[in-house]
């Protein structure tokens, strides 16, 4: 017989009516290490014992729910009804995702969004922030299809593909698709081989928007799907884009950076020098990633939300989260599912991985190797809460609950 992943503890609370257990890891798989305790389930069928899907921080899945496959519950998610969260899908923030809703793909659901009714969400579509979606298939795709329209379910300037929505917000556009005509810019003939062999192409500015001016030439580029016609991006310099990689809205990649594999720039995000973004990695709002010599963002890592940097030689990978005014440098690696926010500096030749979430004014730095845990900086004194040292300097002292720490 199969051994279990995990099993219901005798550690219960009552929510709406329902008993529900925290669980605690009896194995070691993915980033979550036996003995680790997790989020709360109602009963065994809630939470499969298959592969990597996990509920974990206060998130609660009762009802006839089900996790499987690798998704991820986490933070103060709630998932219940007959809803089946399936794929890579993540959902986190104070999310309630109920009814018969079917969350799959890479989607992911966060913030305040509700999700329920019959609705079906999958692909890499996000839904957050106040927004209701009672029912329809939404996804996120190039395919065009009959009756498809585009819907806006989170950042203004990002879309995701819809069938039948039912969706309510304060203001939510339903947009036919359209060929716009006047394009900013074109491929031009001047082309070169990359490291990868992928021929790519010169692009020139057909008229002035941004900073960009009318003839100006731009960097490299595979195709036009890497670069958007619309918005300010662009890519300068002696950058390049290839594969399914795409530069969107008003974001800017230039000098020698090159962005490849399925990798997603929007927004108002910059990625300069000499940095490297590939796999499905996204760099979103006001992010930065420069580096010299090799700054780099991969996995199906996030850096994005308010004015996060990457630089140096810092590397950010796996399924690591990065948001507001954090900064990753120097030698610094974060990867596994880290959740990182506020104003953390991570540098020097620290190491941050597993399953952590740090937040508040953190430093951590020198020769560090964080794989668990949550790490803050705080006042109040609460029960279990350590004061742990993560930087050299011998001012800087965090407090954490069950930190896992060592330095290497």
């Amino acid at each position: 017989m199969k051994q279990k992943k995990y099993k219901l503890t005798n550690e219960t609370k009552t929510y709406n009516g329902k008993v529900l257990h925290r669980i605690e890891a009896l194995k070691d798989f993915w980033d979550i290490k036996k003995g680790e305790k997790g989020g709360w389930i109602e009963k065994e069928e809630n939470l499969s014992q298959e592969n990597s899907c996990w509920v974990a921080d206060y998130a609660m899945v009762y009802g006839k729910a089900r996790i499987i496959d690798n998704a991820f519950v986490f933070a103060c998610a709630k998932v219940s009804g007959n809803a089946l969260i399936s794929g890579d899908a993540l959902i986190s923030g104070g999310a309630w995702v109920h009814g018969d809703a079917l969350i799959s793909g890479n989607a992911w659901i966060f913030g305040d969004a509700e999700v329920s009714g019959n609705a079906f969400i999958s692909g890499d579509a996000w839904i957050y922030k106040k927004i209701k979606i009672t029912g329809g298939y939404f996804f996120h795709t190039t395919k065009r299809l009959n009756k498809i329209v585009i819907v806006q379910t989170s950042h203004p300037e990002e879309r995701t593909l819809a069938y039948e929505p039912k969706i309510k917000a304060e203001k939510i556009n339903s947009l036919k698709f359209m060929e716009k005509e006047n394009k900013k810019y074109k491929l031009t003939d001047e082309t070169k081989i990359s490291e990868d062999g992928i021929m790519l192409h010169r692009i020139q500015a057909l008229k002035s928007f941004g900073n960009v001016k009318k003839g100006e030439l731009g960097g490299w580029i595979e195709k036009e799907e890497n670069l958007s016609q619309d918005g300010n991006c662009w890519v300068g310099g002696e950058a390049m884009v290839y594969d399914n990689a795409r530069v969107i809205n008003d974001a800017q990649v230039f000098e020698n950076a090159k962005v490849g594999g399925e990798a997603l720039i929007r927004n108002k995000a910059q990625v300069f020098g000499k940095s490297w973004i590939f796999d499905e990695a996204l760099i979103s709002d006001n992010a930065k990633v420069f580096g010299n010599p090799d700054a780099k963002v991969f996995g199906k890592a996030v850096v994005v939300c308010g004015n996060a940097r990457i630089k140096g030689n810092a590397q950010v990978s796996g399924r690591a989260k990065i948001f507001d005014m954090v900064s990753v440098y120097d030698n610094a690696k974060v990867s596994g599912r880290c959740w990182i926010f506020d104003h953390v500096d991570i540098c020097g030749d620290a190491i941050v991985c597993g399953y952590t979430s740090i937040f508040g004014t953190v430093e951590i730095s020198d020769k560090i190797k964080i794989t668990g845990g949550k790490f803050y900086f705080t006042l109040p004194k609460k029960k279990k809460i350590v004061k742990v040292k993560t930087s050299i300097k011998k001012d800087k002292i965090t407090f954490a609950y069950n930190p896992k720490i060592k330095k290497y």
